[in-house]
């Protein structure tokens, strides 16, 4: 989610900042509170400057190309506000100026002209809902790490304990440019462990996600939820399998212009071991 936009009626003629020379609209604007020439920081809890915060708009304009133009960091904000296909040649113009001044920033209004488009961000301004990627994205996550247990050879019929060894609990960490800031929080859903022999994946969640069988410890004073048990494959046969354990955590978000905490998007991380699945064949005299 780069960037989130709130639409509101447009008219031909429209003005972003005070003094700033209007131009006609296609009956849209999109406006986007943003941090001018920050420096993103990151800390555990919210730290936000003083400083007041950028208003943007941007709108296509009707008529012919403007000409050539520079990129901006705006792609995405474009597409959310579904102002381009107008059908007719248009361009893009951003304005953008400090909150409670009549005077656009410098280097503004900006315009961009099809058919190509931006490829980065501009150095100058942040938008408030990519502060939350960027504290996504800090999330210190380690390369995910599980075991089973037996370890190698599983053995058809012998339950497989399954255990996520790699850490489950972060922090939460914000991301502050300027007076914006956005915070995230990891929450651990669950693990996804598919087997490998087409049976349905098994979802373990809660304490059991961790549990390591021990083997200095009597079967009957340790048990688990998260494990599973190999179906027959031939007397003596051995099917090399592939695991695959997928870890998912779901991520709350906060920031500075939306202060009430909701869930953005899951996170996973994913681990995977080949091993062989044995049937073993007793004889009994």
């Amino acid at each position: 989610m780069l960037a989130a936009s709130v639409l509101v009626p447009a008219v031909a003629g429209a003005q972003g900042a005070e003094g700033d020379e209007g131009a006609e609209s296609d009956g849209r604007i999109a406006q986007v509170t943003a941090a001018f020439r920050p420096a993103v920081t990151y800390t555990a809890t919210p730290a936000p400057t003083s400083e007041a915060p950028v208003a943007c708009d941007f709108f296509a304009d009707l008529g012919p190309p403007l000409g050539p133009s520079p990129s901006f960091g705006w792609t995405e904000a474009i597409r959310n506000a579904d102002i381009l296909g107008t059908g007719t040649p248009w361009s893009v113009q951003i304005r953008c100026w400090r909150a409670g001044s009549p005077t656009l920033l410098p280097g503004y209004p900006r315009f961009w002209d099809p058919p190509t488009p931006p490829l980065a961000a501009a150095p100058d301004l942040i938008e408030a809902p990519r502060l939350e990627l960027y504290a996504s994205r800090a999330i210190p996550f380690e390369p995910a790490a599980a075991e089973l247990s037996p370890a190698a050879e599983q053995i058809v019929g012998v339950p497989t304990w399954l255990a996520v060894t790699s850490e489950l609990d972060y922090a939460p960490v914000t991301a502050n440019a300027g007076p914006l800031w956005a915070t995230v929080r990891p929450v651990f859903r669950d693990v996804r462990w598919d087997m490998g022999d087409g049976s349905v994946p098994i979802r373990c969640a809660g304490d059991d996600v961790a549990v390591r069988f021990d083997p200095d410890v009597a079967l009957e004073r340790q048990s688990t939820d998260c494990f599973h048990v190999y179906e027959s494959n031939g007397v003596g046969a051995v099917v090399p399998t592939t695991i695959t354990a997928t870890m998912t955590w779901d991520i709350w978000a906060s920031t500075s212009t939306r202060p009430t905490e909701r869930l953005i998007t899951p996170v996973t991380r994913t681990a995977t071991f080949i091993v062989d699945v044995r049937e073993l064949q007793a004889v009994i005299d």
